[in-house]
C-alpha cells in the first residue's frame, strides 16, 4: 500500500466513517420515533438483556438483540449515491457500459423500489427476518455497497450470527 493510499484509508476511515454513522443513527431515531410499537418492542429487547443494577449479564449474543437489529437494517440506506467506474467494457440491464465510465448507484432509489420490495415506502422491520433475503434480488439491498468494495462500517457476518454459546 502507498503511503498515499494509506492516508487516504485513514482519512475515509476517520471521516466518512463517523458521518455516515451518525446519519444512520439519526434516521434509524427518527423512524423508531414515528413507529412507537416498533421502538418500544427493541427497547424491552435490549433491557431483556442489560440485565439490573444489582444483578449484571453477559453482553446479549446478537440473536437476543434481533428485532432492534431488523429495525437498524430497516432504517438504513443513508448513502444516496456510489459511484464506481467501469474496468473494462461491460452489458448491464442492455446498456452498453464502456471502459472507464462511471456508474452511478443508489441505495436509496433501491431500497425503496417496488419491484424488490412490498410497500416500499413502509418502515417494515419484519422485512429483514432471517431468511427473507432469499426472496429479493442479491442487490435489493445494499446500504454498504457490494463486491470487493464494502464500505469499512460494514458489521462482520460474525455479529449477525445467532450464538446461544455466550
Amino acid at each position: 500500500m502507498s503511503r498515499r493510499q494509506l492516508r487516504d484509508e485513514v482519512m475515509t476511515f476517520l471521516l466518512a466513517g463517523h458521518e455516515t454513522t451518525a446519519v444512520a443513527l439519526a434516521w434509524t431515531w427518527y423512524l423508531l420515533a414515528c413507529h412507537p410499537e416498533v421502538a418500544e418492542r427493541a427497547r424491552d429487547e435490549a433491557l431483556s438483556c442489560s440485565g439490573t443494577a444489582t444483578h449484571a449479564r453477559r453482553p446479549a449474543a446478537p440473536a437476543a438483540l434481533a428485532h432492534g437489529r431488523r429495525g437498524g437494517d430497516a432504517a438504513l440506506s443513508p448513502g444516496v449515491g456510489i459511484a464506481r467506474q467501469a474496468v473494462g467494457p461491460d452489458r448491464i440491464g442492455g446498456y452498453d457500459v464502456p471502459a472507464g465510465a462511471i456508474v452511478s448507484l443508489s441505495p436509496w432509489v433501491t431500497h425503496r423500489h417496488p419491484d424488490f420490495w412490498d410497500d416500499p415506502d413502509r418502515f417494515d422491520p419484519e422485512r429483514f427476518r432471517p431468511g427473507r433475503e432469499r426472496t429479493r434480488p442479491r442487490f435489493a439491498y445494499f446500504p454498504f455497497s457490494g463486491g470487493p468494495r464494502l464500505c469499512i462500517g460494514r458489521p462482520s457476518r460474525s455479529w449477525r450470527r445467532s450464538s446461544s454459546s455466550r
